[in-house]
């Protein structure tokens, strides 16, 4: 074992074998971190002259025993590099003031050990009675306490040394030589217990300690319920919030599909409107044509059939849909108008339903159907010069799925739009695409994907167009709505 004394640190020991090293200091008990010299005898002790008294060291123990004036030394302050240990045994220490000569086996302390007491407790530097009680109980906001304490040992008493320990602030003992008082601030709230041990004035220490609970009461807003109330609300506070916020989400998304519904009503009546001008456009130009020719006879027939057909056209304006019997209907007396101009020996024009589909309760958008009859009549027919036929048909695709198909025997689509083309290059038909808008504004209104218009051109054997069959493919919303 190998010792350093340190003219600042006190005395280090360094465990040549393990490679450890430990440094004592007045924390320890030693009685000044001066170190001036050490000596070791033949029982292992170790005696260390300080600038405060000569010590003694049980490096088993880690315990010291301190010697001073009082006990016959030539003065308390020593001199560095003068110790000098004697064949007899005996050892020397030089200071400032002589020197002493010793036998360290016969240089022994005597006595037993002292108890200690606590004399005083002050919070807020005010003295409370904390004798009778279990347990000294203080308020967070009253934490700054101190504690007195005295060894009850009256030989030499400015030789008594002192120990406190808080337990739950301090790690480890605390020696504070000869000082018997200590305080304590910003306690943390929570249970302590304050233990104090002394040493007689023959430096020999009572290791039973005299102890006192301390309970700092935590405040209100630090106690368990008040965590869990807090907890509680904040949970109760974040399910309103995102209930409140996913709500106000829900009306703002209920508010554009509302906005969207409307919107794509609107489309769908302006689209609406806009067939029904171009047909009303065309009937009048009959009727015209009729009193041109002096049909007044015809005009008249004509005209009445054609009241009928406004009134039913101002219906469909306000209504979007309306049930298979009636467009049926409808579809029947405008084909009677357009026989009526062009010829009943022009074409003939059949409407069948599908016994699987209730035309009193399956509905279609009003409107929607006419251009395509009109299509096949206008591009389809007059440009045959044989007779021709339209046949109508309301089926069932599906449980879900309603269909109206439009099929004529006429010229096909590609010779109608040369001849259209030849007649008037700059015309172009916004029929067609009426209804595609339709279709796609119905998706929307209605917040469906099913609704769909195909067009096939229809071939013979030989390759030749022989017709067009276009075909409205809906979702049943009377059955959806089941």
């Amino acid at each position: 074992m190998l010792w350093l004394s340190s003219y600042q640190f006190g005395i280090g020991k360094y465990n040549l074998k393990t490679k450890q090293f430990k440094l004592y200091t007045t924390a320890d008990g030693l009685p000044n971190s001066i170190v001036y010299g050490s000596l070791t005898d033949a029982q292992g002790y170790l005696w260390i002259s300080t600038n405060m008294g000569l010590s003694r060291l049980d490096p088993k123990r880690e315990t010291f025993t301190n010697f001073d004036v009082y006990d016959g030394l030539q003065n308390n302050e020593f001199n560095g590099g003068s110790y000098f240990k004697l064949r007899s045994g005996e050892m020397a220490f030089g200071g400032v003031n002589g020197f002493n000569i010793f036998r360290p086996t016969g240089l022994q302390r005597k006595g037993s050990q002292s108890k200690v007491a606590i004399t005083d407790v002050k919070i807020m530097n005010q003295s409370v009675n904390f004798a009778d009680q279990p347990a000294l109980e203080i308020s967070h906001k009253q934490n700054f306490v101190s504690f007195d304490f005295a060894a009850l040992d009256f030989t030499a008493p400015q030789k008594n040394q002192y120990a406190y320990q808080l337990e739950g602030v301090d790690k480890n003992w605390i020696y504070s030589g000869n000082r018997h008082f200590v305080s304590y601030s910003q306690i943390p709230p929570g249970e302590y217990t304050f233990k104090v041990k002394a040493s007689n004035s023959d430096g020999v220490w009572n290791e039973k300690p005299t102890t006192l609970r301390l309970i700092v009461a935590a405040p209100f807003w630090a106690n368990d319920w008040f965590r869990y109330l807090a907890i509680g609300l904040g949970i109760v506070g974040l399910i309103g919030f995102f209930t409140s916020r996913i709500r106000t989400i829900q009306e703002r998304e209920n508010e554009k599909a509302n906005l969207n519904r409307q919107i794509a009503a609107l489309e769908m009546k302006a689209l609406r409107a806009q067939m029904n001008q171009h047909f009303i456009f065309n009937c009048l130009n009959s009727i015209n044509n009729f009193i041109l020719h002096d049909q007044n006879h015809q005009a008249s027939k004509y005209l009445t059939k054609f009241s009928k057909l406004i009134r039913q056209i101002l219906d469909n304006t306000d209504t979007p849909l309306a049930p298979v019997e009636r467009i049926a209907t409808f579809m029947t007396l405008y084909v009677e108008l357009e026989q009526m101009r062009f010829g009943t020996n022009r074409f003939d024009f059949d409407i069948i339903i599908d016994p699987d589909i209730d035309s009193h309760e399956t509905v279609f958008p009003t409107m929607m159907i006419q251009p395509h009859v009109e299509n096949a009549i206008w591009h389809g027919l007059m440009n045959k010069s044989e007779k021709g036929k339209i046949t109508m048909a309301f089926q069932r695709e599906s449980p879900h799925l309603v269909s109206c198909t439009v099929e004529d025997d006429g010229v096909g689509r590609i010779k109608s739009r040369e001849l259209s083309h030849r007649l008037s290059p700059s015309q172009k038909s916004k029929g067609t695409q009426n209804v595609l808008e339709s279709i796609e504004t119905f998706n929307r209104q209605y917040n469906t994907v099913g609704a769909k218009i195909i067009i096939d051109d229809l071939y013979n054997t030989q390759k030749q167009a022989v017709g067009t069959r276009v075909k409205i493919v809906l979702p049943d919303l009377a059955q959806t709505k089941n």
